[in-house]
């Protein structure tokens, strides 16, 4: 298992995931989903891994159950009344990706409202994904159990990761060199 996988599991599945532009947090949480989706495939009894992008969230609604619904009918054609169904039985697991992709205006009733969602509905496992800066310049925090941040690889990392791969990234090294 991943190291992404362990943090989830180990923090009571309850995750943020942040990071600047181009970090890796969608990687990450998609690297997350795929392992869940090997482990529920392992066993029917698992929880069904589910990422939603939170670009579509409509504040009108200002119910986070309520659009998970929408986006399940609208994103995976899964009827309203199966999609309540499994909400009702805790049989989704959730991952939301771009909170900061919420209109600035909107980010906060958001976060209010992926708030109470976790209070309604108990322990329900949740990652989210945020650039760093835009969460830090929110006034209202996610009630998550643990917070991740993805810093940017050094050049030393970078250039041993491109060593690695072998003579094949020369013209990248030399362009980095050029122009960091």
């Amino acid at each position: 298992s991943s190291l992404i996988l362990n943090v989830f599991e180990n923090t009571g599945r309850s995750l943020l995931i942040l990071g600047e532009p181009g970090s890796g947090k969608t990687t990450l949480l998609r690297r997350l989903v795929t392992e869940q989706i090997i482990i529920a495939e392992r066993n029917n009894t698992s929880q069904i891994p589910v990422i939603f992008h939170l670009s579509t969230w409509n504040y009108k609604k200002n119910n986070l159950l309520v659009w998970i619904v929408d986006e399940l009918q609208a994103r995976y054609k899964v009827s309203k009344s199966i999609s309540r169904s499994w909400l009702e039985d805790q049989s989704l697991m959730i991952f939301l990706d771009g909170l900061d992709e919420v209109e600035t205006n909107q980010r906060e009733a958001c976060i209010i409202s992926i708030n109470s969602f976790l209070q309604e509905n108990g322990l329900v496992p949740i990652a989210v994904c945020c650039r760093s800066r835009e969460y830090i310049k929110s006034n209202t925090r996610l009630n998550l159990n643990y917070a991740v941040e993805i810093l940017p690889l050094d050049e030393t990392q970078i250039d041993n990761a491109l060593k690695r791969l072998g003579r094949k990234t020369s013209p990248v090294r030399k362009i980095l060199n050029q122009d960091p």
